[in-house]
């Protein structure tokens, strides 16, 4: 099988090859991705990998190489209709992309390390994306009811307002999230000696899937109200709170085309709407 290899700096939208096999490898980790495609460590049962989450389509695994950097690698090893992608990047070449964008816009994230497709008469066979493993940060599940960290207002406070600082700069940029959630934000406390109030919790991006740069200013505008009700819905966050997360974020964006009030409405009919479908998906 030919492959298209590519080992550079940067990941960028012409590595990816819509008709052919291809890879695309950072030039540090060129050596260390051979030897592990070499023997094989990057598979599912792979001696010394960790599988951390798995579906039938694809899974997660966390390995050490042999130089001790941690990295986490998703690959995609079925795809339900192979036939969408001819012509289409699978989502392992999209969310590279994604991450390199938010890399670009200086949100802090997981440091992209290689990627790639096989493809065998044009249709996708296998899709892989690799990139550092964050160690020492939790997700933003631990601020949830119940959580480790649920009370701990001022650090569940600086965890919320610097993602909804973040997302006004993705915002501004003409992306949307579409999978803003406490799961992919990871989080750790600064070292005591970096410490200084309202700056106490070190914040990165993780999974970037479902990221997407919108043309369409209505459907851009709609999307942004979209993102925040999907983010509330994972908290116990009274009308109040959510009003002064929003202020917070109107506060913080360049390009909101409307009032405060109006794009608090919007947010609040999707609100509305997420926990009203959980309500009927329970019954």
């Amino acid at each position: 099988m030919c492959i298209k290899k590519i080992v550079s700096e940067f990941f960028r939208k012409e590595n990816i090859h819509l008709f052919s096999s291809w890879s695309w490898v950072q030039s540090d980790f060129a050596e260390e991705f051979a030897y592990l495609q070499k023997n094989s460590l990057l598979e599912k049962d792979a001696p010394g990998s960790k599988c951390i989450w798995a579906t039938r389509q694809k899974y997660v695994l966390k390995l050490v190489t042999p130089s001790g950097r941690s990295i986490a690698c998703k690959k995609y090893h079925l795809f339900r209709n192979p036939q969408h992608f001819l012509n289409r990047a699978t989502p392992a070449g999209l969310e590279a992309l994604n991450y390199q964008e938010i890399a670009s816009l200086h949100i802090p994230t997981a440091k992209i390390l290689a990627a790639g497709e096989k493809r065998r008469f044009f249709f996708p066979r296998e899709a892989f994306f690799i990139t550092e493993f964050l160690e020492g940060t939790s997700d933003g599940r631990e601020f949830l009811s119940g959580g480790q960290y649920c009370h701990k207002t001022e650090w569940k406070d600086e965890f919320i307002k610097k993602n909804i600082r973040y997302l006004a700069l993705f915002h501004d940029n003409d992306f949307l999230h579409k999978g803003f959630t406490p799961f992919n934000m990871l989080w750790k406390e600064k070292p005591l000696s970096l410490q200084k109030e309202g700056d106490l919790l070190d914040i990165f991006w993780i999974d970037a899937a479902t990221c997407r740069k919108i043309k369409d200013r209505k459907k851009l505008f709609s999307g942004k109200g979209e993102d925040f009700a999907l983010f509330f819905s994972f908290f116990d966050f009274t009308e109040e709170e959510r009003k002064e997360y929003i202020l917070f974020y109107t506060e913080n964006t360049r390009t909101l085309e409307c009032s405060f009030e109006e794009f608090f409405l919007l947010t609040e009919k999707y609100y509305n709407k997420k926990l009203e479908k959980r309500r009927q998906i329970k019954k």
